[in-house]
């Protein structure tokens, strides 16, 4: 998959948010690392991306970092403004320190361009292959403000489903940065 792609071609994206969650029981410091090719021209199928990526979540209730997931992520982008995403993690929870799981992440987005303003909606459903279950959905809206080609600002409201435990809502404030 990445092979395909020449290194020199490659680019990082570094997102760090923090999402307050209104019932003061699950705030959390969240970044992501990922590569992406620069230019999607680069791929035999020219509206395909896939790239690597690891996420960590600190919980701040309990001081630590309470997920961790190693994985790849493909999006189709159906038109510039709407794409369908699957992922593959390896995901390591403190909850469960010996129960490391594999969970597929589908995502969709569809933001709403003016120029340097937009509006995102943005889903996740995390699938536990081991329990053979739903374990999370994650729904999201909010306003990204485009700084640059390399800085993104966003604001957005989170509605957090763990499917057989609790829901919640969270505030994020995020920035994105493009190496």
């Amino acid at each position: 998959m990445i092979s395909s792609v020449a290194s020199a071609d490659m680019g990082i994206e570094v997102q760090n948010s923090v999402r307050w969650d209104l019932s003061d029981t699950e705030s959390e410091y969240y970044i992501r690392l990922d590569t992406s090719p620069k230019n999607r021209k680069l791929f035999v199928a020219q509206n395909i991306d896939v790239m690597p990526f690891v996420t960590a979540k600190y919980h701040f209730q309990q001081s630590n970092f309470h997920r961790v997931a190693l994985g790849v992520e493909a999006r189709l982008h159906l038109t510039d403004w709407l794409w369908f995403g699957n992922a593959l993690a390896f995901e390591r929870y403190t909850t469960k320190p010996n129960a490391p799981e594999f969970i597929v992440t589908l995502d969709a987005e569809l933001p709403l361009v003016a120029d340097t303003f937009w509006i995102y909606l943005h889903d996740e459903y995390f699938f536990d292959f081991r329990s053979e279950q739903g374990e999370e959905n994650d729904l999201a809206i909010g306003v990204r403000y485009n700084i640059n080609d390399r800085l993104r600002l966003q604001l957005g409201w989170w509605h957090v489903d763990r499917i057989h435990d609790f829901d919640t809502d969270m505030l994020e404030v995020m920035y994105i940065y493009r190496f």
